[in-house]
């Protein structure tokens, strides 16, 4: 693609060697900063095929999802901003996302307080649950392509970048387990919490998480055993069990109530 300097009605955003500017998205998709000259403004073009690999039904699978998708209003997706085909090449635009990957954040920052990942894990699951009507969006969703951004109020929140847009649909509804989801974002919270993957069979390690409080552990136990049948019973579920134990970390730091309302008489 060195060559290109428009793609469809954008501009291709180029380097000092007149080299397309590429962002590291999802391993399936080339993903290029492009420039919008109609709303001026940059986007980024994610191009997903060169169209001769998708059969019709294919092709037709991508356009309904990708503009399922373009209906999500979170911030915790990328807006998608535009859905098409150019020179047999199917592609997506979304907003520019200006963040890290969270595994390169947290190699630099290092392990979060509970009350920050439990926040974090929070989000992410109110993420899954918008996505539950979108059943075929949800089956292919990555919950590893995660990035860390800092919004302007100095917040840390995660964006999912990842949707399966650029792979083909190969899962039927009956064979997706909703479980799924619950154990990837423990896994992640793991992660966030001790700075190191959870590795299954492997004893001690949520015992190692000496700033998790008991509760947080005892879920974390629950969800991440590799025979695990006692999990949640939805996604509704297993937040407000995350819920449960920020809302006891937060309860715990709270002053006393003699300290917080003093007389002023």
């Amino acid at each position: 693609m060195a060559e290109l300097e428009k793609f469809a009605h954008y501009l291709i955003c180029q380097a000092t060697n007149r080299a397309p500017v590429s962002l590291p998205r999802v391993s399936e998709e080339v993903v290029c900063l492009g420039f919008d000259p109609g709303t001026e403004s940059l986007v980024e073009i994610h191009i997903v095929s060169d169209g001769e690999s998708f059969t019709g039904n294919e092709k037709l699978s991508f356009f309904e999802r990708a503009w399922n998708a373009a209906e999500l209003e979170s911030p915790s997706f990328s807006r998608i901003l535009d859905v098409g085909e150019s020179d047999g090449m199917l592609y997506y635009v979304t907003e520019v996302s200006d963040g890290e990957f969270l595994t390169d954040y947290i190699q630099r920052h290092g392990p979060t307080e509970p009350t920050l990942g439990l926040a974090l894990a929070i989000e992410l699951t109110d993420s899954i649950i918008l996505l539950q009507p979108h059943y075929r969006l949800l089956m292919g969703v990555r919950l590893s392509n995660l990035l860390a951004i800092v919004t302007e109020g100095a917040y840390l929140t995660l964006r999912l970048i990842d949707l399966g847009l650029a792979r083909r649909e190969s899962r039927r509804s009956n064979e997706f387990d909703l479980d799924q989801p619950m154990k990837e974002i423990s896994a992640l919270l793991y992660y966030i919490l001790g700075g190191r993957p959870f590795l299954p069979g492997q004893p001690g390690q949520i015992e190692g998480l000496r700033r998790a409080p008991d509760d947080l552990k005892t879920l974390l136990r629950r969800t991440l055993k590799p025979d695990a049948t006692d999990l949640p019973d939805s996604l509704e579920s297993y937040r407000r069990a995350l819920r449960q134990c920020l809302s006891a970390i937060e309860e715990a730091d709270r002053p006393s109530g003699g300290a917080k309302f003093r007389s002023l008489a």
